[in-house]
């Protein structure tokens, strides 16, 4: 895979697949086009 083909995928709307720490959280966190962030941690399950 190129260099160009993984940075598509981080730029994408969706999550790449990851599987679920013994935690059970994940961290969501939304970056809008003037580089404004916000993140939350949410328990899953």
């Amino acid at each position: 895979m190129k260099n160009e083909e993984k940075f598509e995928l981080l730029t994408s709307t969706r999550s790449l697949p990851f599987k679920l720490g013994k935690e059970n959280r994940i961290a969501v966190k939304v970056i809008d086009h003037r580089g404004n962030e916000v993140m939350t941690v949410r328990e899953i399950g």
